[in-house]
Protein backbone atom coordinates (compact mmCIF):
# COMPACT_ATOMS: atom_id res chain seq x y z
CA UNK A 1 0.00 0.00 0.00
CA UNK A 2 2.35 2.29 1.32
CA UNK A 3 4.87 1.40 -2.48
CA UNK A 4 1.57 1.91 -4.64
CA UNK A 5 1.52 5.32 -3.03
CA UNK A 6 4.64 6.32 -3.34
CA UNK A 7 4.60 5.33 -7.39
CA UNK A 8 1.14 7.42 -7.60
CA UNK A 9 2.87 11.10 -5.78
CA UNK A 10 6.11 10.13 -8.24
CA UNK A 11 3.83 9.73 -11.09
CA UNK A 12 2.43 12.76 -10.26
CA UNK A 13 5.71 14.67 -9.50
CA UNK A 14 7.03 13.91 -12.94
CA UNK A 15 3.94 15.50 -15.05
CA UNK A 16 5.35 18.96 -13.32
CA UNK A 17 7.35 20.73 -15.23
CA UNK A 18 10.15 22.71 -14.29
CA UNK A 19 9.74 26.74 -14.78
CA UNK A 20 10.49 27.72 -18.42
CA UNK A 21 11.59 23.81 -19.26
CA UNK A 22 9.94 20.98 -20.54
CA UNK A 23 11.67 18.99 -18.31
CA UNK A 24 9.71 16.95 -15.49
CA UNK A 25 10.84 18.23 -11.65
CA UNK A 26 12.36 15.25 -9.46
CA UNK A 27 11.30 14.77 -5.66
CA UNK A 28 14.60 16.12 -4.93
CA UNK A 29 13.53 19.49 -6.37
CA UNK A 30 10.72 20.33 -4.57
CA UNK A 31 10.92 22.20 -1.44
CA UNK A 32 9.49 20.47 1.85
CA UNK A 33 6.70 21.63 3.68
CA UNK A 34 8.11 24.05 7.03
CA UNK A 35 5.55 22.50 9.04
CA UNK A 36 5.87 19.92 11.63
CA UNK A 37 4.44 16.18 10.41
CA UNK A 38 1.52 14.64 11.16
CA UNK A 39 3.02 12.61 13.49
CA UNK A 40 4.33 15.28 15.53
CA UNK A 41 0.99 17.38 15.65
CA UNK A 42 -0.46 14.54 17.34
CA UNK A 43 1.35 14.06 19.91
CA UNK A 44 1.55 17.86 20.52
CA UNK A 45 -2.38 17.38 20.78
CA UNK A 46 -2.10 14.54 22.98
CA UNK A 47 0.39 16.76 25.64
CA UNK A 48 -1.66 19.60 25.43
CA UNK A 49 -4.96 17.57 26.20
CA UNK A 50 -4.01 16.38 29.36
CA UNK A 51 -2.77 19.20 30.65
CA UNK A 52 -5.57 21.41 29.54
CA UNK A 53 -8.05 19.62 31.09
CA UNK A 54 -5.91 20.02 34.72
CA UNK A 55 -6.36 24.16 34.33
CA UNK A 56 -8.98 26.07 35.41
CA UNK A 57 -10.80 28.76 33.63
CA UNK A 58 -8.69 31.37 34.56
CA UNK A 59 -5.24 29.62 33.81
CA UNK A 60 -7.31 28.42 30.35
CA UNK A 61 -7.74 32.13 29.19
CA UNK A 62 -4.35 33.10 30.26
CA UNK A 63 -2.93 29.88 27.50
CA UNK A 64 -5.61 31.22 25.21
CA UNK A 65 -4.42 34.54 25.67
CA UNK A 66 -0.27 33.91 25.09
CA UNK A 67 -1.44 31.24 21.98
CA UNK A 68 -3.24 34.09 20.45
CA UNK A 69 -0.93 37.14 21.17
CA UNK A 70 -3.10 39.00 23.11
CA UNK A 71 -2.66 41.63 26.39
CA UNK A 72 -3.16 39.73 29.47
CA UNK A 73 -4.66 42.81 31.15
CA UNK A 74 -7.95 42.03 29.39
CA UNK A 75 -8.38 39.01 31.59
CA UNK A 76 -8.66 41.64 34.32
CA UNK A 77 -11.94 42.83 33.97
CA UNK A 78 -13.63 39.80 32.89
CA UNK A 79 -12.24 37.58 36.14
CA UNK A 80 -12.31 40.81 38.28
CA UNK A 81 -8.91 39.77 39.45
CA UNK A 82 -5.62 41.86 39.87
CA UNK A 83 -3.38 42.05 37.66
CA UNK A 84 -0.39 40.51 39.88
CA UNK A 85 -2.94 37.78 39.96
CA UNK A 86 -3.30 36.82 36.47
CA UNK A 87 0.39 37.16 36.80
CA UNK A 88 0.48 34.36 39.75
CA UNK A 89 -1.81 32.36 37.33
CA UNK A 90 0.87 32.73 34.00
CA UNK A 91 3.36 31.58 36.22
CA UNK A 92 1.47 28.57 37.50
CA UNK A 93 0.47 27.23 33.98
CA UNK A 94 4.62 27.78 32.84
CA UNK A 95 5.33 25.49 36.32
CA UNK A 96 2.71 22.85 34.93
CA UNK A 97 3.85 22.91 31.13
CA UNK A 98 7.62 22.52 32.33
CA UNK A 99 6.48 19.74 34.66
CA UNK A 100 4.27 17.52 32.13
CA UNK A 101 6.77 18.65 28.58
CA UNK A 102 10.18 18.70 30.52
CA UNK A 103 12.70 21.61 31.27
CA UNK A 104 13.74 21.50 27.96
CA UNK A 105 10.46 22.20 25.73
CA UNK A 106 10.86 25.81 25.37
CA UNK A 107 14.49 24.85 23.49
CA UNK A 108 12.40 21.98 21.49
CA UNK A 109 9.37 23.90 20.14
CA UNK A 110 12.23 26.78 18.34
CA UNK A 111 14.26 24.19 17.13
CA UNK A 112 13.87 22.50 13.63
CA UNK A 113 13.07 19.14 13.05
CA UNK A 114 16.11 17.10 12.46
CA UNK A 115 15.20 16.29 8.85
CA UNK A 116 14.75 19.82 8.07
CA UNK A 117 18.23 21.16 9.24
CA UNK A 118 20.01 17.78 7.32
CA UNK A 119 18.06 19.46 3.94
CA UNK A 120 19.48 22.81 4.63
CA UNK A 121 22.97 21.69 5.18
CA UNK A 122 22.69 19.56 2.23
CA UNK A 123 21.72 22.66 0.33
CA UNK A 124 24.04 24.47 1.62
CA UNK A 125 27.08 21.85 0.74
CA UNK A 126 25.54 22.36 -2.85
CA UNK A 127 25.48 25.86 -3.25
CA UNK A 128 29.22 25.54 -1.42
CA UNK A 129 30.32 23.30 -3.99
CA UNK A 130 28.81 25.11 -7.20
CA UNK A 131 30.41 28.78 -5.86
CA UNK A 132 33.91 26.98 -5.43
CA UNK A 133 33.17 25.16 -9.29
CA UNK A 134 32.23 28.83 -10.51
CA UNK A 135 35.90 30.60 -9.43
Amino acid sequence: MLLTGLVKFQQQVAQLLRPGTDEPLTLGEIPPARDDGQATQACRRLDWNGLIQQLDAITKAVLLCLATCEELTSLIKRFRKSRSMIQNHKDRLARLIKERMGEDILRQIQEQPEWQNDVQVFREKLACRWERSTT
